[in-house]
């Protein structure tokens, strides 16, 4: 078994395609089954299937591939070490973040992180905070960007992100400047999806408040269009208003509720030093977020 026969598996895994994964490791696709069938028939068990519409993973395949993905990352992390010794930066940092952070905030991070560290390559994956959850606590990403901070991954703090109250132009409350969050009862609502609505249904509990939810959307630019056109009001991050020019008002919410926006990482213990450097230009700008 080798480190190459473990990189296209999980690979092939990861895309459910051999042509894709082959264009990805500079490999024909007869390679890429080449190489597969080679560690099926080392390992004794089919670890894909193959079939017209893809490539699907065995149940066997499944429990191969969280261990070939344990290992490829922790030789990651031998190669970073080896070159930390010698005195040269370099790897690759697999990091996630939620559109309105990789709109607004991970660009500058980028920029200036790739002036100090040339040779660290950084591969951007963009999802929802439970997509983010997951790639982390399955080792897919290195660390993770989430207002979410479950019990089994540890999270690094950075900022916090106001949530304001969104109203059309011609609405009752769009005179306000500020309103209660008693205001929001029975109101048309459109409940904001992908993690803020664990945040706002425990707030509405909390302060025994019933607003009428008439639909529930992940997408920001659906949501701010559904408030501009007077089909309900919502409670956004101040984050994402930042960027769309749609036109409705905004109001500060009472009392203020805010979203923390923080790290997500498995472990401290076996972090990479690519990992490390990234986490020290995030505090190093963390007073400027």
């Amino acid at each position: 078994m080798t480190l190459q026969q473990l990189e296209v598996f999980v690979k092939v895994a990861e895309t459910g395609s051999f042509t894709k994964s082959g264009e990805l490791l500079a490999l024909t696709q007869s390679a890429v089954s080449h190489i597969i069938s080679a560690l099926e028939i080392e390992l004794g068990f089919i670890l894909l299937h193959r079939n017209r519409a893809g490539v699907t993973i065995t149940n066997e395949g499944q429990r191969i591939y969280e261990h070939a993905l344990d290992i490829l990352n922790k030789v990651e992390i031998l190669k970073q070490e080896a070159a930390a010794i010698i005195g040269i930066e370099s790897g690759i940092l697999k990091i996630g973040c939620f559109p309105s952070f990789s709109a607004k905030i991970l660009p500058d991070i980028i920029l200036s992180y790739q002036e100090k560290y040339p040779k660290i390559e950084l591969e951007i994956f963009e999802g929802s905070y439970l997509e983010i959850e997951n790639w982390v606590a399955t080792g897919i990403i290195d660390l993770g960007f989430s207002a979410i901070a479950p019990e089994n991954l540890d999270f690094i703090p950075l900022f916090q992100d106001e949530m304001v109250v969104v109203v059309s132009k011609n609405h009752p409350l769009a005179l306000k400047e500020e309103v209660y969050i008693s205001e929001m009862e029975a109101q048309s609502f459109i409940m904001p999806k992908a993690g803020c609505d664990v945040q706002l249904k425990q707030t509405f509990k909390e302060s025994k408040v019933c607003p009428d939810i008439k639909f529930e959307f992940e997408d920001n630019n659906t949501i701010l269009a559904m408030v501009s056109k007077g089909i309900g009001i919502s409670i956004v991050p101040q984050m994402i208003l930042d960027f769309e020019p749609v036109s409705l008002n905004k109001i500060k919410l009472l009392p203020r509720l805010y979203r923390t926006v923080g790290v997500l990482l498995k472990s401290h213990k076996t972090a990479s030093p690519a990992f490390l450097s990234f986490i020290s230009e995030i505090k190093f700008r963390k007073k400027q977020l």
